[in-house]
């Protein structure tokens, strides 16, 4: 959650460095939002211990969801990757009863904890990524520690990098004026 704000925060004073303004973001109309509230709620909430084996499929709904708001939204710039971001992190997650992450990007991450204490839902969501994992590279397969010590896959950098094209289009665009017109008469100066 910590790249997404981050993200979000360099894709505004970009959006000022190119002459945009935040009030434009808020004029531009997106469809759906709530499948987008809904997705991420269900991404950052644990699964009830009594019934940790919902973790996985909260995790299912939550990017079908994200799907379905960049799909209704595919006509605004960056949500054609969006959809395309949401689609590489839900394969690898239905592929393997969660989200296979390397020992290699917890190593470059520098994160020592496990990664039931990473999850919120104890575990049940990320694993381990062991031999017998498919699309393994799509999962959480890079780290690093700058500018905070990160785990993501392919599909999170194209979330990320969508969210912050869409963010620096909607500040620099033009926000449509309502006009009325006149009808003019003929022989009048315009």
């Amino acid at each position: 959650m910590k790249l997404v704000l981050g993200a979000i925060g360099v894709a505004v004073l970009l959006g000022y460095l190119g002459g945009g303004r935040l009030s434009n973001l808020g004029a531009v109309k997106v469809r759906w939002p709530q499948l987008a509230m809904a997705g991420m709620l269900l991404q950052v909430i644990p699964a009830p211990r009594a019934v940790a084996w919902l973790g996985v499929p909260m995790l299912v709904l939550s990017f079908l969801l994200l799907g379905a708001f960049a799909l209704a939204n595919v006509r605004l710039p960056g949500f054609a990757v969006l959809l395309v971001g949401v689609l590489l992190n839900l394969l690898p997650i239905a592929l393997n009863d969660g989200m296979p992450v390397t020992v290699g990007a917890l190593r470059a991450a520098g994160e020592t904890r496990s990664i039931s204490q990473m999850d919120p839902s104890g575990g049940v969501r990320y694993h381990l990524a062991g031999p017998h994992e498919r699309l393994v590279a799509l999962g959480d397969s890079i780290g690093g520690r700058w500018p905070v010590h990160y785990v993501v896959s392919a599909g999170d950098l194209l979330i990320f990098l969508s969210l912050m094209a869409f963010v620096v289009w909607a500040m620099r665009r033009k926000p449509r004026m309502l006009s009325h017109r006149v009808p003019v008469q003929a022989g009048e100066a315009i």
